[in-house]
């Protein structure tokens, strides 16, 4: 009995000898601004889950463009570091417009939106248009990068004083993008901003940017410290170093001088960096249509003959395409012939209608005009109409319609 009294004895001893030493915190200092020194945790950290939402269109118009809503949201409680959003532009389109303002580089899509917080989201807006009516497809990639850090109080000397060695120099790390009209018409202008930003941890010094002028524009002014160079069609600027996470805003405007895909491009070069960008403006040709409708006689006896002429004047700069003209004659008039003054439009086939001439398209060069001719023979008195409606490929708001009225009487002299 008493040598299991003295075994239970001994085993409690034990037990609390480890507990006592298990709880003890070895004091590495003395003063009242000493402190226990804190047991070693393991940390670790949640990797952020950043999220791309995308609202595009199923079906849409090939002719018209295509919108894409972009949302970036980090779902997680760790901060996204870094996030780049990357769209490659689909060989059947080209980028019309970005909000924010996005960099092109190459064929690529990119915004670059530094830090994702914890539940932070942020949204994108896209618009590309089609270059054909093939299935458009579009891919979007989202970068990010995450990390720890940690903080470790130190007391005492080090053992060793280390000389303190030389910072090495963080590099610049430049960003442009370039906005403008998407589509302007000819002898328009066409101003251009070109937004410089330095994203890196150094200062961009000697810094160089270089715009090139595309042949369908005319250089007009640059912001301040632009100089146009005609030989070369560029605009450079030599700028003050620009500090870390610091913007600055160019802009250039040039004229519309031809039809056709003006690419602006431009490059930034500084030491340790460079970048580039290019934004694409469609200029299409501006023509201005003009027509009166001309009668012979007005008022007009019944039994008589009259002629109408339709005279249609292409006032623009640029060809109107695919230009209809159709003439309903009233019924106060017979129709006896119709015709083009120099006899190079046609006439579609005869209608169900009498009273309807429709002449084939044609192509009206800037500054000519075409004389449609209209005999008719007044056989009903009356308050006629006679109407013209005219279509062509640059009327986009539809069919424009044309009236001229004349008076037919009866002729009580006889």
């Amino acid at each position: 009995m008493n040598t299991q009294r003295i075994l239970l004895a001994m085993g409690l001893l034990i037990v609390l000898t480890s507990l006592s030493v298990l709880a003890y915190t070895p004091q590495d200092c003395t003063g009242p601004d000493c402190r226990p020194s804190q047991p070693i945790l393991p940390r670790e950290v949640e990797p952020p889950l950043v999220f791309l939402h995308v609202l595009a269109p199923a079906v849409a118009d090939a002719s018209q463009p295509v919108t894409y809503q972009i949302c970036v949201e980090n779902r997680s409680s760790a901060d996204a570091h870094f996030v780049v959003v990357k769209n490659a532009i689909p060989k059947n389109a080209r980028m019309e417009k970005t909000d924010p303002p996005a960099t092109v580089v190459g064929n690529e899509i990119q915004w670059s939106l530094g830090t994702l917080a914890a539940g932070q989201r942020q949204c994108l807006l896209m618009v590309l248009r089609p270059t054909s009516a093939d299935r458009l497809e579009n891919c979007l990639r989202v970068h990010y990068e995450h990390g720890l850090c940690t903080t470790t109080r130190l007391t005492g000397k080090p053992a060793i004083e280390e000389p303190p060695s030389e910072t090495a120099p963080q590099p610049p790390q430049l960003q442009m993008s370039i906005t403008g009209p998407a589509k302007v018409f000819i002898q328009s202008q066409m101003r251009y901003q070109l937004q410089l930003s330095n994203l890196g941890e150094g200062e961009a010094k000697n810094l160089q940017v270089v715009m090139t002028v595309p042949p369908e524009a005319a250089f007009e002014q640059a912001s301040e410290g632009g100089v146009y160079l005609a030989e070369s069609r560029q605009v450079r600027w030599s700028l003050d170093n620009l500090a870390s996470r610091k913007n600055r805003p160019l802009e250039v405007t040039l004229k519309a001088s031809q039809v056709g895909q003006a690419l602006v491009k431009a490059e930034a070069q500084a030491t340790g960096s460079q970048t580039q960008a290019e934004f694409r403006t469609e200029i299409v040709g501006g023509s201005g249509l003009h027509m009166n409708i001309r009668e012979d006689r007005d008022p007009l006896f019944v039994g008589e003959s009259s002629r109408f002429v339709i005279t249609v004047r292409n006032t623009g700069l640029t060809a109107v395409t695919q230009l209809r003209l159709s003439a309903l004659v009233p019924d106060e008039f017979k129709p006896t012939r119709a015709r083009s003054e120099t006899g190079d439009v046609a006439l579609e086939p005869p209608r169900p209608n009498p009273q309807l001439f429709e002449f084939k398209p044609f192509t009206l060069e800037p500054g000519t005009e075409k004389r449609l001719l209209i005999d008719v023979e007044a056989v009903k008195a009356g308050f006629a109409r006679f109407r013209v409606e005219m279509q062509a490929d640059q009327l986009t708001a539809g069919r424009v319609l044309w009236e001229q009225a004349t008076n037919v009487v009866f002729d009580l002299t006889e």
